[in-house]
């Protein structure tokens, strides 16, 4: 799930949004699906809605294209590796106590692997995450299948995955985009 290789990672990343993409264009689909060609049509139309600019897909496209830009593997227009977690970070997210093993900066973008001991912790952190960017009036997390969870609003788009170990060690890793 995690690797330190920027290629893998940002290859992991850009598969796990076009993971995202197809969940969305399928559920845009099925909700306006039935079985008349009437319906088939309005599926059609809805999932092209998707796909337009400023949806939930575009958005993690942008987002991996602002930290991994257009090239395999190379870092977005002012993006750099730094150590640690980087000063701007946006303090409304907070982060599993542990070992930063990776961090990516740029403008308006920070993308953290963190070793942990308790990779649990992730699951806290998607309930404080569905507190700052609620997807619905409830705010209920996104995604979320304990090991993986998606946050989307008007002001930030954030990933948050989780790799229990033991092998890779148990880590935590946070991608926000403020959009």
């Amino acid at each position: 799930m995690f690797t330190m290789d920027r290629h893998h990672r940002s290859a992991r990343r850009v598969g796990i949004a076009g993971v995202a993409a197809v969940v969305v264009l399928v559920g845009a689909a099925c909700t306006a699906g039935g079985a008349t060609d009437d319906a088939a049509e309005v599926a059609a139309d809805d999932t092209a809605e998707v796909a337009d600019a400023g949806t939930e897909a575009t958005v993690w496209d942008e987002a991996f294209i602002a930290l991994y830009g257009f090239d395999d593997g190379e870092l977005g227009d002012g993006v750099e590796e730094i150590d640690g977690v980087a000063p701007d970070f946006p303090d409304e997210f907070p982060l599993p106590e542990g070992e930063v093993v990776s961090s990516l900066a740029g403008d308006g973008v920070w993308d953290l692997i963190i070793e942990t001991d308790e990779p649990e912790q992730a699951e806290q952190l998607a309930e404080a995450y569905g507190e700052v960017v609620p997807l619905d009036d409830e705010g209920t997390p996104g995604g979320g299948d304990g090991y993986f969870w998606q946050f989307l609003d008007d002001t930030y788009a954030v990933n948050l995955q989780m790799q229990p170990g033991p092998h890779p060690p148990p880590m935590v890793a946070v991608m926000v985009y403020e959009r």
